[in-house]
């Protein structure tokens, strides 16, 4: 559409070929001054498919540059998806580019999606020439010397895509990108293999390399080794330096690992910390070096030792050693306290209470394999002093991982006196925080700093804990495909297949009057009008959002047919005929429902 002047009369005319809602703006000026004005026009009408305006496809050659655009047309947003293409090419920004690398004829599909629906086009792609096997031209390889930088370059031609392998090569050089790099550590001459792969065959040659320089003992340089986990796969690589020939032998190792190529590897058996002797020997001299290796067991729930404390007396030094065990990390909490005594990080509880009594002391201690609870007396005995505030103190060291949309609750052992104001930062979405426990159904996955602020009269204190949430939900489904046909004032009922985490949002959109959606997804009802709908299905929960958009085709009821051809016949409750269809709108009211005779048959003419 355009402007057009018509004797005088400025006006927006013209076949409008795409059906929505515009946004016109027109501006007018002239020597005294301008007018702007944003009109909204609608256009109604079934939305344009795409149109695939490519015809044909340039025909390539193997391992030359290949470029050929596919020209697609059409209402926006379009999504073009392209497959059958050699390798080699891909389709990027609405080209086929690359070189390819085999020869052959193909059969390239091309798929343009819009809001209207899909359209397909296949088309032919020819590409000559031939697939060459690799060549390894270079025939010998130069010289090293030991401790000195070496570079060397393996020119291997054929076609691509193609892998190299190499092996054989002393320690201290890299082989990347056909060109070997580095300080070799071992005089020697080494038989270095080199492997090459393609689609049309594979090439292997073996060339010497000589590496001169002072001959040197053997040195273990590793100084210690990374702690393992029974059961748990292991890895531990020895650098060991001197000259070659050179024999390496390991004593020591725990159940379930080996020693190969100077790499500790394998799953140990059994928990313990194990001395590992390393013995290295060449013609110039051995050694021998001892390295200690931890290996600890599947996580232990915590035990509190403790059966009961020792008395204590007002403002007297107290200690009480709670012998906490288990796994770390360990998160601790103790309530009921006399004032004056508090927990510190290794689970002592010392100070000097300033009020005597009896206390209940609640001892709990959780770790990633469990959590024990004990509550034993304390007696403090002596004149007690005016009980004074004590200071906020957050005892918690670290929050356990959560789980997006399972129950989470944690203590994070807040004390001191109240009144007390709290403030709290950094919580997933869906937590909240009371009397010290955080807790609530985490919406979203990721890493969280949770800090948290509580202040009294005595002072204040701020910690901020790490939170780690995992998700192995997924964004709710809408698992039909498309929506059966129905007809005007014949039940209907589709079930939309929807998936998702608890609770669930369904609406639906441009559905015929006549029908509903129900809670659990079920299309349903009497449509009352005939056409072509397009309905808009939206679904949502705490994990993300779906939308899909289906066609539903609704089509008129049948009335009784011409009095002069064939008359229906009433016997009894039903009505007789020549017609096999079972729904007709008897009083040609457009509907049919239940006051019209559903079971029909024709077989009495006029």
């Amino acid at each position: 559409m355009s402007l057009v002047n018509d004797n005088g009369q400025v006006k927006l005319a013209g076949t409008p070929t795409y059906a929505g809602t515009f946004n016109v703006t027109i501006n007018a000026s002239n020597g005294d001054g301008y007018a702007l004005k944003t009109l909204k026009l609608v256009i109604e009408g079934a939305p344009s498919l795409p149109t695939i305006n490519t015809a044909s496809l340039p025909n390539g050659k193997v391992n030359e540059s290949y470029s050929a655009p596919i020209s697609v047309s059409g209402p926006s947003p379009i999504t073009v998806y392209v497959s059958g293409i050699p390798a080699g090419l891909d389709f990027v920004n609405g080209s086929l580019t690359g070189k390819p690398t085999t020869a052959g004829t193909y059969n390239v599909t091309v798929k343009a999606t819009n809001n209207a629906g899909t359209v397909t086009k296949n088309l032919t792609l020819t590409v000559t020439g031939t697939t060459v096997k690799p060549v390894i031209s270079t025939s010998s390889l130069p010289d090293g010397k030991v401790n000195q930088s070496y570079t060397a370059t393996i020119n291997i031609t054929g076609s691509a895509p193609m892998n190299v392998s190499v092996s054989g090569f002393p320690k201290g050089l890299n082989f990347s990108n056909g060109t070997f790099t580095g300080k070799p550590i071992a005089a020697g001459s080494y038989n270095v293999t080199v492997t090459a792969v393609n689609s049309a065959g594979s090439t292997t040659k073996v060339l010497k390399m000589n590496i001169t320089g002072e001959s040197a003992a053997p040195s273990v340089e590793t100084n210690s080794l990374p702690d393992g986990k029974v059961n748990e796969s292991y890895n531990a690589s020895l650098v060991i330096t001197g000259s070659a020939p050179m024999n390496v032998s390991v004593a020591g190792l725990p159940s379930g690992l080996t020693i190969s190529n100077n790499s500790i590897t394998g799953k140990p058996t059994a928990s313990g910390t194990y001395k590992i002797v390393i013995n290295a020997s060449n013609n110039f001299g051995t050694v021998s070096k001892t390295l200690t290796l931890n290996i600890t067991g599947n996580a232990v729930p915590p035990v509190i030792g403790i059966t009961a404390f020792p008395d204590g007396k007002v403002n007297e030094s107290y200690s009480a050693d709670l012998r906490l065990s288990g796994t770390l990390p360990m998160m601790m909490n103790v309530s009921g306290l006399p004032p004056g005594i508090e927990l510190s990080d290794s689970g002592i509880l010392s100070g000097k209470p300033t009020y005597a009594g009896t206390f209940n002391v609640t001892i709990k201690v959780s770790n990633s394999a469990g959590n024990a609870t004990k509550t034993l007396r304390m007696n403090i005995s002596g004149d007690s002093e005016p009980t004074p505030a004590s200071k906020p103190a957050i005892s918690a060291s670290y929050l356990p991982d959560a789980k997006v949309a399972e129950y989470y609750s944690a203590d994070i052992g807040l004390t001191g006196s109240l009144p007390m104001n709290i403030s709290i930062t950094g919580m997933p979405q869906g937590f909240s925080f009371s009397s010290g426990i955080l807790s609530g159904y985490p919406q979203t996955a990721g890493n969280y700093n949770v800090t948290i602020t509580a202040s009294n009269s005595a002072g204040n204190v701020t910690k901020t804990l790490p939170l780690k949430v995992t998700s192995n939900q997924t964004k709710p489904v809408i698992g039909i495909s498309s929506l059966p046909a129905g007809k005007v004032g014949a039940y209907y009922s589709a079930d939309l297949k929807i998936t998702g985490t608890a609770p669930i949002k369904i609406s639906v959109s441009g559905i015929p009057a006549g029908l509903t959606i129900t809670p659990s997804g079920v299309l349903s009802g009497y449509p009352k009008a005939p056409g072509t709908y397009n309905v808009t299905v939206k679904v949502s929960d705490m994990t993300g959002n779906t939308s899909k958009t289906m066609k539903m085709n609704i089509t008129a009821p049948k009335t009784i047919p011409n009095a002069k051809t064939a008359v229906p016949k009433i016997i009894g409750m039903f009505i007789t005929g020549n017609s096999s269809d079972l729904s007709y709108d008897v009083n040609n009211d457009g509907i049919v429902d239940g006051r019209d005779l559903i079971i029909i048959q024709y077989n009495t003419y006029m």
